[in-house]
C-alpha cells in the first residue's frame, strides 16, 4: 500500500508540475498558439479621397466594395460550394472548385463585388467562405476628364494623372481589426476584438468646371470625328492661369480602363508637343513692340514671298506686294510680313521672350508624361532658324503652354503658371488651397493691351470671322502648321490646325486654345479650330454669365494707303 501511495504521489507530482509548466512557465505562449488559431486579422482599408469639380461635383469616389475569400480547411463540401457559389462570382466551376481545395486560411474568390451581390452570397451560409470590406474607385462621368483625373490599379494606387500626382495624400491609412472564430468559422460574439480604425484620405478639389468640360469634349470630339482628325484638345483657362476644361479626343472611360487601347489613357494636352505654327505670331508681335522695332500702324512693304539669309520664305496664299501694317500682317497671317518685322531683333532676345512666356519648360502643373517642348539654345541656331521660328516652325509646344501664352496676352503681360487644383479637404470639411501659382510679367501692360487689339484684327478683318461671337470682342489667332511625325523619325506628315483666343477682347474672362492634329477634311486653323473656339468660348462666357462689354471692336489701320475700289 505504502508503495502504491508513492507511485501515486509521484504520478500527481508529475501531473502538477506538468501543469505548472503549462500554465504557470508555457501558459502565455500556449494562449498566443491557441489565439492565433481562432483568430481573424484583416486589414480595414482606408477610403481614398474624392476627387471634386470646381463647384465640389465629385468626378473620382470611393465607393464600398466586397472581397471575397474562402478559409479552405474550413470548406465542408468544395463541389457543392462552388456550384452555388459560381452564379454569383461568375466565374467557372470547376475553377472555383481548385480554389476551394487545400489548406490555406486565406484564398481570394473574387474582388470588387457590390454590396448587394454579397448580401445574396451571405444568405447561402456557406461554410468557409468570408467577405472583406474594402473600397472601389469609381468615376461617375465614366469618360469626364478621364485624361486629367487618370486612374487606379488593383491595388487602388493611382497610375495615372490626378490620381498618381496626389496619391499620397488621396491614399489615407488603412485600419486594422481582428476577432475570435469557433471551430466552425463563425466569430464568438463574446470573444475579445480589437480594432484600429483606417484614416480617409484627403479631398481634392479641382479648378475644372464639370459642365464646361463635359461641352468641350463634345466638341472636340465631334469636329475629330468630321475633320478625320487623328485626335484633338481643348483648354479653357481663366486669365489666372485656373484651367477650367482640358478636353481630349479620342478619350477613354475611367471605369473601364482594362478593356481601353493604351494609347487612350494619357494626356494629349500636355503629353504632345506640336509646332504651334501662326499661333507663335502673337508671342512674336508683343516681343517686336515690346523692343520698340514696330507698333500695329508701322507699315511693311510685304511681298508673297522673300530671300533672306539664303533661304526662300512664302505665305500660305499668293498676294500682290502691298504696304501692309503690322495689325495687317498679323490679321492675315503673313510669314513674310512676321519676319520682316522681326528681323532686327537678335536670337537672344527672342528666346529669352519664348522662355519668359514658359515655353520650353514644364507648365508646372506637374501631370506625369508632360512633355516640355523643345526650344534649341540659341547659340545652336541657323541664321534661318530665328526666322522660322518668328512665324512658328522651328519649335515645339503643348496645347497648356499655349493657352497660357494667351492668358499673358489677357493678362496684361503678367504670365501666371497654369493650375488644376484648388485645394485640399479633410474629413471635417475645412479647406487648404494650393500653393499660389508662380508670376511673372512677359510684357508690359501697353504692350499686350496693342497685341489684343491686333488679335481683334485677326477676328475682325483677318483669316478668322468663324471665331467671331455676337455681341462680344473677341481676340484669336489661327495656327495652321506641318505636323511632324515622331513615328517617322519627325518627317512632315499631315498638318496640325490649331485657334487661340480670349473674350471678352478688352475685359478678359476666358482663354480657350483648339488643336487638331492631322486633319483630312480641312487643315486650316480658322476653318477647323476656329468653329470649336466659337462654341465652347460662347458656352462658356454664358455659363459664367460674362455679359458683352458694349465696346466699339477694334479698327486699327490695315494698310499705308487703302487698296484702290475697283471701277
Amino acid at each position: 500500500m505504502r508503495a502504491g501511495l508513492f507511485a501515486i504521489a509521484f504520478l500527481l507530482s508529475l501531473f502538477a508540475g506538468r501543469l505548472l509548466q503549462l500554465q504557470g512557465v508555457d501558459g502565455s505562449e500556449y494562449a498566443m498558439v491557441a489565439d492565433s488559431e481562432r483568430r481573424t486579422t484583416y486589414a480595414l482599408s482606408a477610403s481614398r479621397g474624392t476627387i471634386t469639380d470646381r463647384d465640389g461635383v465629385p468626378l473620382a469616389v470611393s465607393i464600398d466594395a466586397v472581397n471575397v475569400f474562402a478559409d479552405q480547411t474550413l470548406v465542408k463540401n468544395p463541389a457543392l460550394t462552388a456550384r452555388m457559389l459560381a452564379p454569383y462570382l461568375d466565374v467557372d466551376v470547376a475553377e472555383l472548385e481548385a480554389d476551394l481545395l487545400g489548406d490555406s486560411r486565406f484564398k481570394y474568390l473574387a474582388k470588387d463585388l457590390d454590396q448587394e451581390t454579397w448580401a445574396k452570397i451571405d444568405l447561402l451560409d456557406l461554410a468557409g467562405v468570408y467577405d472583406e470590406v474594402v473600397s472601389r474607385r469609381s468615376y461617375p462621368g465614366d469618360t469626364l476628364a478621364a485624361n486629367v483625373i487618370g486612374f487606379v490599379g488593383a491595388d487602388g494606387v493611382g497610375l495615372a494623372g490626378i490620381e498618381l500626382m496626389y496619391d499620397d495624400r488621396l491614399e489615407g491609412t488603412d485600419g486594422e481589426a481582428s476577432y475570435l472564430r469557433d471551430g466552425s468559422g463563425r466569430r464568438i460574439p463574446s470573444g475579445a476584438s480589437s480594432e484600429t480604425l483606417p484614416v480617409a484620405g484627403q479631398n481634392l478639389r479641382l479648378t475644372i468646371d464639370q459642365d464646361l468640360q463635359w461641352y468641350a469634349q463634345n466638341e472636340i470630339a465631334a469636329k475629330v470625328e468630321e475633320a478625320g482628325a487623328v485626335s484633338g484638345t481643348v483648354v479653357v483657362m481663366t486669365k489666372e492661369g485656373k484651367i477650367l476644361a482640358m478636353a481630349t479626343a479620342p478619350t477613354f472611360n475611367a471605369n473601364a480602363v482594362g478593356s481601353t487601347d493604351p494609347s487612350l489613357l494619357g494626356n494629349r494636352a500636355v503629353e504632345q508637343a506640336y509646332e504651334p505654327g501662326s499661333i507663335q505670331k502673337a508671342l512674336t508681335a508683343a516681343a517686336v513692340i515690346e523692343e520698340g522695332l514696330a507698333t500695329p500702324a508701322t507699315v511693311f512693304e510685304v511681298p508673297d514671298r522673300v530671300w533672306i539669309d539664303g533661304e526662300d520664305f512664302g505665305d500660305h496664299s499668293p498676294h500682290a506686294t502691298g504696304q501692309w501694317t503690322f495689325a495687317n500682317v498679323i490679321a492675315e497671317s503673313s510669314n513674310v510680313g512676321t519676319l520682316l518685322a522681326a528681323d532686327p531683333m537678335t536670337s537672344e532676345t527672342l528666346y529669352g521672350y519664348l522662355r519668359k512666356s514658359g515655353l520650353g519648360e514644364p507648365t508646372g502643373l506637374g501631370i506625369p508624361g508632360e512633355s516640355a517642348g523643345l526650344i534649341s539654345d540659341p547659340a545652336d541656331w541657323y541664321e534661318s532658324t530665328r526666322h522660322t521660328i518668328a512665324f512658328g516652325q522651328g519649335l515645339s509646344v503643348n496645347s497648356v503652354q499655349v493657352a497660357s501664352v494667351y492668358a499673358t496676352i489677357a493678362n496684361g503681360g503678367v504670365r501666371v503658371e497654369p493650375t488644376l487644383v484648388e485645394g485640399f479637404v479633410d474629413a471635417k470639411g475645412g479647406f487648404s488651397p494650393a500653393t499660389p501659382p508662380e508670376q511673372r510679367r512677359v510684357v508690359s501692360e501697353s504692350t499686350a493691351s496693342q497685341v489684343s487689339q491686333m488679335l481683334e484684327m485677326v477676328v475682325n478683318e483677318g483669316t478668322a470671322p468663324m471665331a467671331a461671337i455676337d455681341g462680344y470682342k473677341v481676340a484669336g489667332k489661327t495656327g495652321t502648321a506641318q505636323f511632324s511625325n515622331p513615328a517617322c523619325g519627325g518627317c512632315y506628315e499631315g498638318f496640325t490646325a490649331s485657334f487661340a483666343g480670349f473674350a471678352p477682347a478688352d475685359v478678359p474672362e476666358l482663354i480657350v486654345s483648339v488643336t487638331l492634329q492631322q486633319p483630312v477634311n480641312g487643315y486650316y486653323g480658322g476653318m477647323l479650330g476656329g468653329p470649336v473656339f466659337k462654341n465652347v468660348m460662347s458656352y462658356g462666357l454664358q455659363l459664367l454669365e460674362v455679359p458683352p462689354t458694349g465696346a466699339p471692336l477694334a479698327a486699327l489701320p490695315l494698310f499705308a494707303t487703302p487698296p484702290a475700289t475697283p471701277p
